[in-house]
Parts: structure tokens; sequence; C-alpha cells
């Protein structure tokens, strides 16, 4: 009497297979409709939220629009003065280091570097102008004047920082 091999195990084991996949996708299905419900409760949550913190945004977009302008300056008219007249010393000597390097004035103060708003410069064949505009004033450098007390408004600054 020789035994026959029982065959049921592979599909029995075939069987436990497919029950397998398909449990896995029922998990699969559920676990997705919950994180799909879960996001949408937190897009619910975050509308309050939007709506209690808009008039803050449009209190601060006020607040700016109204506060905007030009920025308040917190130089004093001597110190504007002061610094403007250091700065046109600054154009000076580039300038002439300029002449001294290529022979002639710049046509511009962008050629040497001294583009700073405030100050206009004209040139002629032997001779150039700064004029500066303030507030109130203006300060004028010619060629060949002194430039001692332009090169000296530094330190009225320095002394009033102090």
């Amino acid at each position: 009497m020789t035994e026959r091999p029982h065959r049921f195990n592979q599909p029995q084991a075939a069987a436990d297979l497919v029950k397998s996949i398909v449990q896995q996708k029922v998990d699969d299905a559920k676990q997705l409709k919950a994180e799909v419900e879960k996001a949408r409760k937190q897009r619910k949550s975050r509308v309050p939220l939007l709506l209690g913190l808009t008039p803050v945004f449009l209190g601060l977009t006020a607040w700016n629009v109204f506060s905007a302008g030009p920025p308040h300056s917190a130089l004093s008219a001597a110190d504007q003065a002061a610094s403007t007249r250091f700065r046109i010393y600054i154009a000076e000597e580039a300038i002439e280091a300029y002449r001294a390097a290529h022979g002639v004035y710049p046509a511009n103060l962008t050629q040497v570097g001294v583009d700073w708003g405030g100050l206009h410069y004209a040139v002629s064949d032997t001779t150039w102008t700064i004029v500066a505009r303030l507030d109130s004033s203006t300060i004028t450098y010619r060629h060949g004047e002194p430039i001692a007390p332009f090169a000296t408004a530094y330190q009225s600054l320095q002394r009033r920082k102090k």
C-alpha cells in the first residue's frame, strides 16, 4: 500500500494568499479614507483661524500704507550740512585722482565711483563745480577754492556723536 501525497496544501496556500491580498487592499482603502477625512477636518479647522487673522492682516496693511513716505532723517540740519560737505570733499579727492591718472576731468561722478544722490557735478575744460542742495540751502564747491572746510566737516559730526 503506497500512500498518495496530499495535494490540498497548495490550494489552501493559494486561498490564504488571495485572502491576505484582499484583506490588505481593504485595510489600505480604510486607511486612505481615514486620512482623507482627517485632512478634510483639518482644513475646516483652519477657516476660523484665517477669518480671525484677516482683520490683523488688513490692519497691518493699512498701517504700512498710511505710514509710508520718505524716510525721516535722524540728522539735524547742521549734521546734514556737515555730512554733505564731507561728501563733497571725498568727491573732490576722487576727481583729482582721476585727473592725475587720466589727464582729464571725469565727465560725471559715476566715472569716479561717487554717484551719491544730491551732488551735482558740472565740468568744463579747465575747471569744475559740485553743487549740493539741502532742504533750505545749497553748498557749492568750485575747483581751486580751499578744501579744508570740507575736509574737516567730519570732525563736527564726531563731536556731536559724543
